[in-house]
């Protein structure tokens, strides 16, 4: 598998629109043929990147735990910084360290924490924080 063209499939993924795809939406999305395209989603789904669900015409694929806790973990070490520079300045509160810190506890940790597989409810649909997660609600 070419690493750019795995790259460009999982950058469908990252979109706000997009829960699941078909290998139709992927190879039109990126031009690749179905062949290809069908090979570099299976060897993301088995690495945990992606996940399936479905079967024959009907397979899609969605977010895997890799893919997310990839994010996780970047908005936790984003956290991780502004709490090392919050103390480097004297305690003094950093306006973006508050959000962040909800951001990470409304995305929480994917469950089984297995690298395979897809975080939320099991049922393959990605789970949205609560407005009030982020500030911005009840």
């Amino acid at each position: 598998m070419a690493l750019g063209t795995a790259m460009d499939i999982l950058a469908l993924f990252e979109r706000p629109e997009v829960v699941r795809l078909s290998l139709l939406e992927v190879a039109t999305a990126t031009g690749l043929g179905k062949s290809t395209v069908s090979g570099v989603l299976a060897e993301l789904a088995d690495a945990g990147y992606l996940s399936r669900s479905g079967s024959g015409g009907g397979l899609r694929y969605a977010m895997g735990n890799r893919f997310q806790e990839a994010f996780v973990n970047a908005i936790a070490r984003q956290v991780a910084r502004l709490e090392e520079a919050r103390r480097e300045f004297n305690g003094e509160a950093l306006i973006a360290m508050e959000p962040m810190r909800r951001l990470l506890e409304a995305v929480g940790r994917p469950e089984g924490g297995s690298g395979k597989g897809e975080v939320g409810s099991g049922t393959g649909e990605r789970q949205a924080p609560e407005c009030g997660a982020m500030g911005g609600g009840a």
